[in-house]
């Protein structure tokens, strides 16, 4: 048994989902001979719950698995997959088979339980080709005769598409990929999915045209991987199953990436089985992706697990499913429900998100994190432009953005602040290059009216900076200050406050966010589950603001005009609500199932663009 999940990949990109660009010969030659669901959906738009759901069965309700890096005051924290689900590979170890899984996904972690069931499991920061090599000598290496089930997840269709430069430019001739594939790429994204930036038509084919190169490499190494089992004879009876765990945006609700919503563009995935003794076809049928688990043991010619976990695709393959999906925002909760050509999309904010701030002036507490938007021209004495609390954990360094205005030995001046640098001092971003190798600090790296980053802790004389971002001389960012708030004084017109040992004063003019930044989760899984079971008329008269938004498919595939169906609303609302409530009370998991991420975890989630 071979699963292969090609992450981030949407199925409309695919040769045998009908695109125009061959972006999927080898992809497209499986498709021909197997089972190719013309239909199917994930139960997730990103990966943290989608995977869970395709290797238990069940639903982000059921198995617990929303937040992939929440801030608390614990520190960053992951939910894990409790230890009593039954993953795939779990059954196939108790039905005999030898089990090893090989990812790249730094969400897919050993220790956030999907690693339940395999004998070996290996993730780390491999491209498809060394994803690929990892499974052949596994496979070679093997001593015993026993089955396999084999798990490959391969990330290289996700922002930025790092494959190498002839995939990256095969569909791109003449594009200049420098703003999606340099080191600013996820500045590129956030501003303009947060409406600073707008992209050209051209530079949004650029990215598309990258992204397709990036699945055309992904292809080219899955045909080898399928060619070095053929060699082996190893393909006779070894059931094949390719599926991507969500899809992507390139612009068609305004954002680029995925996970922050539950549209087509972002659940519809590809799903191709190839299983001995079953003949080649096309299922029109709607499906979900929580129906792999049932249909992969079912292949196997395995028991089948308990009702509820899925409709097995091979005795079934005309039965509805459920077409149940969800997203959790730190304060929002998404579902999304699909019957026929409808689809139905709830909003649910709880009651405190949003309100206007409280007429009454506070200070900042003593403790408290805040960032100063500062302006640049002052910096001897920096005025806030902006004042805005933070929901950073307490361990959380001092943050210091902006442009350098000088550059001492072991020192620098940024935003009238000295910052000292060392040796350990870890450079990251645009560093210009030496011999080929990116800058070093003691080279004498020039710094000067460059905008930086700069993480850094309290010294004798002021700061010493572990981290340090320089940026593009095209880029441009805010001057900000952020770190614990250690005194506060004045009214609302006129005042002070001092991050870490900076004064920073404000006035009239100051503007004062009340939003703490959105990693802080101000909605928990206890709150989805109280959701669910109450359904969404009885959380609007618990003070939840519930948005509704219906869709016709049929007429509307890109999903741009919401219908005003109330019937339908009302009708699909209903089957949602029972569905939702149904799920909720089957949840196995606790509160206890969460994790504390290490720093090197969070390097790694930062480097994805999963943590700004």
């Amino acid at each position: 048994m071979l699963l292969v999940c090609l992450d981030t990949v949407r199925a409309d990109h695919l040769g045998c989902y009908a695109y125009g660009r061959p972006t999927s010969p080898h992809l497209d030659a499986l498709a021909a001979r197997s089972i190719r669901f013309a239909d199917a959906s994930a139960a997730a738009s990103w990966t943290k719950p989608s995977v869970p759901s395709f290797l238990t069965g069940t639903w982000p309700l059921e198995h617990g698995v929303y937040e992939g890096s929440a801030r608390t005051q614990q520190g960053d924290v992951t939910d894990i997959l409790p230890e009593s689900a039954r993953t795939l590979a779990e059954t196939f170890a108790l039905s005999g088979y030898a089990t090893a899984a090989f990812v790249h996904n730094s969400h897919l972690k050993r220790g956030n339980g999907l690693e339940q069931g395999f004998e070996q499991y290996e993730e780390g920061d491999f491209d498809a080709r060394e994803l690929r090599w990892r499974a052949q000598d596994w496979i070679d290496e093997r001593s015993d005769d026993r089955p396999f089930f084999l798990y490959v997840h391969i990330l290289d269709a996700h922002f930025p598409c790092p494959v190498p430069d002839d995939f990256a430019r095969m569909f791109a001739a003449g594009a200049d990929l420098a703003l999606f594939r340099g080191d600013s790429w996820r500045g590129v994204r956030d501003d303009v999915n947060d409406g600073r930036r707008t992209l050209s038509k051209d530079e949004r084919d650029s990215l598309e045209a990258l992204y397709d190169g990036a699945i055309r490499y992904i292809d080219d190494q899955f045909g080898r991987l399928l060619a070095f089992l053929e060699r082996r004879e190893r393909t006779r009876e070894l059931v094949v199953s390719v599926i991507a765990d969500h899809g992507e945006e390139f612009l068609e609700h305004n954002r680029i990436g995925h996970g922050h919503d539950l549209y087509e563009n972002l659940l519809r995935v590809p799903w191709l089985l190839r299983a001995p003794g079953h003949a080649a076809e096309q299922v029109d049928e709607a499906v979900s992706l929580v129906d792999l688990y049932p249909t992969l043991l079912a292949a196997a010619g395995l028991e089948a697990p308990p009702p509820g976990r899925g409709v097995n695709r091979l005795s079934k393959p005309f039965v509805p499913t459920p077409l149940f999906a969800e997203h959790k925002d730190p304060d929002a909760y998404l579902q999304s429900w699909r019957e026929g050509s409808w689809k139905l999309i709830r909003r649910f904010e709880p009651p405190a998100a949003g309100r206007a701030a409280p007429a009454e002036f506070e200070l900042p507490s003593v403790g408290s994190r805040f960032e100063a938007t500062i302006d640049a021209t002052s910096t001897e004495h920096p005025v806030a432009i902006q004042l805005a609390p933070r929901g950073d954990a307490a361990s959380d360094p001092f943050e210091l953005k902006g442009l350098v205005e000088r550059r001492e030995s072991g020192k620098l001046r940024v935003a009238g602040v000295e910052v000292h640098v060392t040796p350990e001092t870890e450079l990251y971003g645009d560093l210009p290059k030496r011999d080929g190798q990116a800058a070093r600090w003691e080279d004498g790296v020039p710094l000067e009216r460059t905008m930086v980053k700069v993480l850094a802790t309290p010294s004798a004389d002021g700061f010493t900076a572990q981290r340090m971002k320089l940026y593009g001389p095209e880029e441009r960012i805010e001057c900000a200050i952020r770190g614990a708030v250690t005194a506060a004084e004045g009214t609302r017109e006129r005042g002070r406050l001092r991050i870490g040992t900076i004064w920073i004063g404000w006035n009239a003019a100051t503007t004062w966010s009340s939003r703490i930044d959105a990693q802080v989760p101000t909605l928990s899984r206890e709150d989805i589950a109280t959701i669910a079971e109450l359904g969404a008329e009885e959380a609007a008269r618990l003070g939840y603001r519930v948005e509704t938004r219906l869709f016709d498919l049929a007429a509307d595939p890109h999903e741009m005009a919401p219908s005003a169906d109330v019937q339908r609303t009302s009708l699909l609302g209903t089957q949602l609500d029972a569905f939702a409530a149904r799920l909720a009370r089957n949840r196995i998991w606790s509160a206890n199932d969460r994790a504390v991420l290490s720093s090197e975890t969070m390097q790694a989630l930062r480097g994805l663009g999963y943590v700004r």
